[in-house]
């Protein structure tokens, strides 16, 4: 049984390491959430290690150094999270962070001391199961229960103030903390005598993979690319290793393997073997990984292509925006993805939908012309401001609260595209 928990702790370094490192590595993020988030990634590591270390300790006073290593680790836990928090969604005011920083100091002054961990003793079949001295309690509930649930308090302020994008990374997040840190709360039971296994602490592994889910699947830090890529080439590297020790295995069994020109054609064999099936199986495990986490992602170069030929092959204007505009609502499995042109002479606009539309009973052609005043506000906002623009993402800067002739101007834009139904806008200028 013990064994069991002990490995839980290896478990938890492995899942912790594995996405810190992959974050910390990664160019996207900024600096500051970078290492921030690393920081809670190490925190878990030095908890979750010496907790196997411990686990694994056969006499009292190697399991006594052990607890208090977990235990730094575990202190370290609460408040490296909140600076998390603080720099991934930019929240400015950093008095409460300060207090918590104070509050963590204060506490690790007496980590050594019998005042943070009286000692060790035998408990439900635990040799060596800690104390908790009268600095321990403070952390328990000041730190560990007060921290974290004023930094889930934080998360749960933004989910409600956000867009729909961002409560989607929102909701993976709560589910992990509450998941992982309630799992890992388990352990306080056997702290104070009372008999309920940690049972809960294998969920600890919950938050690095709701956030890696996050990541992947709605662009939390924006380094999915990083996460599918190394699940990508880990998985590759698992089935090469296993392919060749398996050849390894099954040639024993047939062959003189004490020959080295029978070692050598076998390694030769083998790796032709690898060569010749690693990009067919690395194609399949793309498409594996790809229908995983996104659902058939889309092909972009497959989609350009499709949308090459249709300019070499139409010469009519009207008739290629009205394809376009279909081929690029089918390839992106969209409802509508609608084409709005502007005519220089004479001034006006007009929009190429992707499908006809009803109104008042009758259904309208793929082209209707407008004056310009009625996009005014569109074609010279977009005109100016060229980049990609995402209507949630862009309502989530309205609600920080900045001001300014940008801000104003996409306080309109939000509005009109938002009575117009559009959520994403790629203005393309020649």
């Amino acid at each position: 049984m013990v064994f069991f928990f002990a490995i839980t702790g290896l478990i938890n370094t492995i899942t912790a390491l594995i996405l810190g490192s992959l974050v910390f590595l990664s160019s996207k993020p900024k600096k500051q959430v970078k290492i921030s988030f690393w920081f809670v990634s190490v925190s878990v590591i030095w908890w979750s290690f010496s907790y196997f270390l411990w686990l694994s300790s056969s006499d009292v006073n190697n399991a006594m150094f052990w607890v208090r290593m977990l235990s730094i680790g575990s202190v370290l836990i609460p408040v490296s999270f909140l600076h998390w928090i603080y720099t991934l969604f930019e929240i400015q005011d950093k008095k409460i962070l300060k207090l918590c920083y104070l509050f963590t100091f204060f506490i690790l002054l007496f980590s050594y001391s019998t005042f943070f961990i009286k000692g060790v003793r035998p408990i439900a079949g635990f040799d060596y199961w800690p104390i908790p001295g009268m600095v321990y309690n403070l952390y328990l509930f000041v730190g560990y229960f007060g921290i974290l649930g004023f930094g889930l308090f934080k998360l749960l302020q933004l989910y409600k103030k956000s867009s729909s994008v961002q409560r989607l990374q929102l909701k993976y997040l709560i589910a992990g903390v509450i998941v992982g840190c309630g799992g890992g709360a388990t352990n306080f039971f056997l702290w104070y005598g009372v008999n309920v296994l940690p049972y809960g602490n294998v969920l600890v592994s919950a938050y690095p993979i709701l956030f890696t889910y996050a990541i992947v699947k709605h662009r939390l830090m924006n380094i999915r690319l990083v996460i599918t890529r190394s699940f990508l080439f880990s998985i590759l590297v698992l089935l090469v290793s296993g392919f060749f020790t398996a050849a390894v295995l099954v040639t024993r069994l047939f062959f003189d393997t004490t020959s080295i020109s029978t070692l050598i054609f076998i390694n030769v064999i083998v790796g032709i073997i690898i060569v010749l099936t690693l990009a067919p199986i690395r194609n399949l495990l793309a498409k594996a990984t790809d229908h995983f986490f996104f659902k058939n992602q889309i092909d972009h170069q497959a989609v350009a292509q499709r949308l090459s030929n249709l300019v070499s092959t139409n010469l009519d204007r009207d008739e290629l925006l009205i394809k376009m505009a279909r081929e690029l609502r089918d390839e992106l499995k969209v409802k509508k993805a609608d084409i709005l042109y502007y005519y220089h002479q004479p001034r006006g606009c007009g929009i190429y939908y992707s499908q006809k539309t009803k109104e008042k009973g009758t259904y309208d052609p793929a082209i209707r012309k407008h004056l310009l005043n009625e996009y005014h506000n569109l074609t010279k906002f977009f005109t100016k401001y060229s980049n990609i623009h995402v209507r949630e993402e862009e309502e989530r800067r309205l609600d920080e609260g900045n001001d300014g002739v940008y801000q104003r101007w996409v306080a309109k834009i939000v509005n009109e595209l938002e009575g117009r139904g559009v959520a994403l806008v790629v203005p393309v200028i020649s």
